[in-house]
């Protein structure tokens, strides 16, 4: 395969991942604000919000910081 024709397919797989991933993630978008307005978590303007809980964990780097 030449370097052009690799490069080619390069952008046009990375266009399709990006877009199915954008695509997937509005979707997901979507489905959890139905989710939070079933569950009555919407603000006053109605702007449906989601909890969050972290544990306070920080993954160490390799560095050995």
């Amino acid at each position: 395969m030449s370097a052009s024709k690799y490069q080619q397919c390069h952008e046009e797989l990375g266009d399709v991942i990006h877009d199915t991933a954008w695509r997937l993630m509005k979707e997901a978008a979507t489905e959890e604000a139905a989710l939070a307005r079933q569950l009555g978590e919407v603000t006053k303007d109605n702007h449906p919000y989601i909890i969050v809980v972290a544990d306070d964990a920080w993954s160490k780097g390799s560095s050995g910081v």
